[in-house]
């Protein structure tokens, strides 16, 4: 089947504005048809600013959405990450995760969600140097595993804004370190040890808030830099290998300026689309 999550946390519910909202699209006959699960937290809960669905992110049944304005009490900002399970075609909360309700954490700012381990950016943990913190699931229940902390220890950089996993690995961003240049670095092993900073080549320009948005797959890791240049750029790096290929912007974007609907978008295949070769085209999301 085809599956696809986004978030709209700037959503408006009753009068209370930016709570947020999370959508997951389901198709059995690879995209012809689709039904649509629309869904909030703690069984629809509605808090105004908690930016539900800023993050999220997609493992075969299981759908992970941050929400990184959710306050508990009068701790403003502490965030939250909500799971959410397919159980014979509805969606249900299995847990809410976070290692504590401490004001200003940001937790969730970004999710990453690999088989059962989820990992996900708290950019304002530890006096604003942000981190990682990273959860495994065992039957239903989750269990913290592992912290990773920002390997510059500075605060302000947004360590945590983003974050990718693949078996082992995990790749966190922080855009707003070096004057906003930015700066990626790779994890891996026991506790997650920084094994590689990942560096541009070509340098990045001046304030390309390097490492906004990183990807990983098939021993590739992918970073976003918007503000690089005229359109943005992006960076593909080999795993454990000091290469990378700088991928710049050719077109205009396809459509108005951002309705603030979709705010983040993940897509899981757990299909044989029936093709090969190279896939290409474009995407473009409101």
């Amino acid at each position: 089947g085809l599956r696809i999550a986004a978030g709209a946390p700037h959503s408006t519910v009753g009068n209370k504005a930016n709570t947020g909202v999370a959508i997951v699209f389901d198709s059995n006959d690879l995209g012809v048809t689709y039904t649509r699960s629309t869904f909030r937290a703690n069984g629809g809960q509605a808090r105004t600013g908690s930016l539900f669905g800023t993050s999220v992110s997609l493992s075969g049944n299981t759908v992970l959405v941050g929400a990184p304005g959710y306050h508990t009490g009068n701790k403003q900002n502490s965030g939250n990450v909500f799971v959410f399970v397919n159980n014979g075609g509805a969606y249900t909360q299995q847990a809410n995760i976070r290692p504590a309700n401490v004001a200003n954490n940001f937790a969730g700012t970004a999710v990453s969600l690999f088989n059962n381990t989820a990992a996900f950016g708290a950019t304002g943990a530890n006096s604003g140097k942000g981190a990682v913190y990273v959860y495994n699931r065992t039957g239903t229940s989750w269990s913290q595993t592992s912290t990773v902390a920002n390997p510059s220890n500075t605060a302000g950089e947004g360590f945590g804004s983003s974050v990718a996993q693949l078996g082992p690995f995990l790749v966190a961003g922080a855009p707003g370190a070096n004057s906003n240049n930015g700066a990626a670095y790779e994890f891996g092993g026991t506790n997650y040890p920084v094994i590689n900073q990942l560096v541009p080549n070509p340098a990045q320009a001046a304030g390309a808030n390097f490492s906004f948005s990183t990807s990983v797959n098939s021993g590739r890791t992918l970073v976003g830099a918007p503000a690089d240049g005229a359109g943005g750029s992006a960076y593909v790096f080999k795993f454990l290998v000091p290469s990378v290929t700088k991928i710049t912007s050719t077109s205009v974007d396809p459509g108005s300026a951002s309705t603030g609907v979709a705010y983040t978008v993940n897509v899981n295949v757990d299909h044989d689309l029936l093709g090969s070769g190279t896939p290409s085209g474009s995407v473009h999301v409101d």
